[in-house]
């Protein structure tokens, strides 16, 4: 044999491709160095498992201790979240009350239809029409009188009731706009 043919012999009994008896160098320097591979690999996993439980231990002495906190946000997340939750859904429904007319004053948006009898209707043009629903109410108040307040597209409604022996008074009184209040059921209509 070669000497190329020699190395390949005991390169591949080496790498354990073959188990050839001619090279028995070969075979037992291939054992010696699984044997020291399997130490080695023992070797790790025992420091692998003891590092581990090493880490376990200190991590729940610096807890204990009170040197190693949990993240602050960790705890609050469920009670920030539901904060979180309770603002937004009163934000949201403060922005729908705000979309309609906030006038507390207001009794319905619609004026109610009135079916026989009289009523005394005066038109009233103002810049403010809610401004001027408010004031008109408030007078009529300090005259003694109660009035309901409406609201729909064409402007707000006004409408109370005169009785005969407080016409006299309420009559003295000034109004806005001028307005001369009849006994009886009256309704002043306030458009731009």
């Amino acid at each position: 044999m070669n000497d190329d043919e020699d190395l390949d012999t005991w390169l591949n009994a080496l790498a354990g491709r073959t188990e050839d008896k001619d090279v028995p160098e070969a075979t037992m320097v291939r054992s010696t160095i699984l044997r020291e591979d399997l130490e080695i690999q023992a070797k790790i996993d025992r420091s692998a498992a003891s590092d581990k439980n090493a880490t376990q231990r200190l991590l729940f002495r610096l807890r204990r201790e009170r040197v190693l906190h949990e993240p602050f946000f960790s705890r609050l997340r469920l009670p920030l979240a539901i904060a979180a939750s309770l603002i937004v859904a009163v934000l949201v429904s403060f922005q729908f009350q705000g979309d309609k007319d906030t006038d507390s004053n207001v009794a319905y948006d619609e004026p109610p239809v009135f079916r026989g009898g009289s009523s005394n209707d005066i038109v009233l043009k103002a810049p403010a029409p809610a401004k001027v629903a408010r004031a008109l109410v408030a007078e009529l108040g300090q005259a003694g009188l109660t009035a309901t307040i409406y609201r729909d597209s064409d402007g707000y409604y006004v409408d109370f009731d005169l009785p005969q022996e407080q016409s006299i008074v309420v009559g003295q009184r000034y109004f806005p706009g001028g307005i001369k209040p009849r006994v009886g059921h009256n309704r002043i209509i306030i458009t731009k």
